[in-house]
């Protein structure tokens, strides 16, 4: 379900949601769904900011062929306008699809976002540059949000990856 205030703008969707850190300090998140279809993408580059994380939410029951083409395009993006930020990635509709063809489709994904790491990496200037951090190896968190399955724990490491993240408890300017 909605976890805050939803605002709907074309083309994007903003949620903010309230919630403590494990210190018990209050902590927003502006949440902002810039939509993932190709129209968009053009768009994106206006929205992203190098003081945020990063979700990738792909569906289990969409091809996972087209699901990594659009994580190398969305993770260049990032890599070019806001080097070093995280992105944590969620695959979403996993009631749609049986348990193997999940975790074939999951596994595809990672090896797909370990690729993109290690060609960024051999690049001649990596040493001196920020990359892109995909968080947990590159596992995809597993959600089903009809049921509410795997959210707690997406909750759970989202408040962990907002404390690595630039300007963490820092107002917004």
């Amino acid at each position: 379900g909605r976890i805050g205030k939803d605002t709907r703008t074309v083309g994007m969707d903003m949620v903010d949601w309230k919630i403590t850190d494990k210190q018990g300090k209050e902590l927003i998140f502006k949440i902002k769904d810039v939509g993932g279809q190709h129209v968009y993408m053009k768009l994106h580059e206006l929205f992203v900011l190098d003081r945020a994380v990063y979700v990738f939410l792909w569906r289990a029951d969409r091809d996972v062929e087209e699901t990594l083409k659009g994580i190398t395009k969305w993770l260049n993006l990032l890599q070019s306008c806001v080097p070093g930020v995280a992105i944590v990635p969620v695959v979403t509709h996993i009631d749609c699809v049986g348990v193997d063809e999940l975790q074939r489709k999951q596994e595809k994904v990672q090896q797909g976002l370990k690729h993109w790491q290690d060609k960024q990496h051999s690049l001649p200037e990596a040493k001196h540059a920020q990359i892109v951090r995909v968080l947990k190896d590159g596992r995809s968190h597993a959600v089903n949000c009809l049921e509410g399955d795997g959210i707690g724990e997406l909750r759970s490491d989202l408040l962990d990856v907002a404390k690595t993240s630039r300007g963490f408890h820092e107002p917004m300017p």
